[in-house]
């Protein structure tokens, strides 16, 4: 049973495209970049500003929906990547390897969606504690949300900019 709702092959596959010039070399200074920025800002953020229930309920709402059109466009990726759109010879490897790249960061992003509701929602406790983790989860998570979307955003441009129309 938990194998089936494990999550870490989505994580890995995630950072797994973060290697240079789609070379084997890895990008350290992209992920730390985005981890760090995200630990920076939700630390900030939980020391200085305080979170209503008006802000947990625009965020749940916000990330629900961005979950769920990010699977729509998980599905127009894997139809691209798959060959039912029309690619040109050429750019077929490079695109088939974006689009598995872009794939795998559109789950990721899901994954941290599903994570931020629930962040969000803890929000919503009587225990200071609690609140306080969710508060910084909520930031945490909504970073990378928006920084593995522009990731999706220049892998998607890509992907369609270099398709055949």
């Amino acid at each position: 049973m938990i194998s089936k709702i494990n999550p870490s092959e989505i994580i890995v596959s995630h950072f797994k495209t973060f290697r240079r010039d789609r070379g084997n070399k890895f990008d350290w200074v992209s992920v730390i970049f985005q981890i760090a920025l995200a630990v920076i800002l939700a630390s900030v953020h939980v020391l200085y500003f305080k979170v209503s229930d008006d802000v947990v309920s625009i965020v749940v709402s916000v990330a629900s929906i961005i979950a769920g059109l990010l699977l729509n466009l998980m599905v127009l990726i894997y139809t691209l990547v798959t060959g039912r759109l029309r690619i040109s010879r050429s750019n077929i490897a490079i695109l088939e390897e974006i689009g598995n790249e872009t794939i795998a960061n559109i789950a990721f992003c899901i994954l941290a969606s599903i994570v931020l509701v629930i962040a969000a929602l803890l929000n919503l406790t009587d225990n200071c504690y609690i609140n306080i983790i969710g508060h910084y989860l909520m930031i945490f998570f909504g970073v990378l949300v928006t920084l593995t979307m522009l990731i999706v955003l220049v892998n998607f441009y890509t992907l369609i900019n270099n398709s055949v129309k």
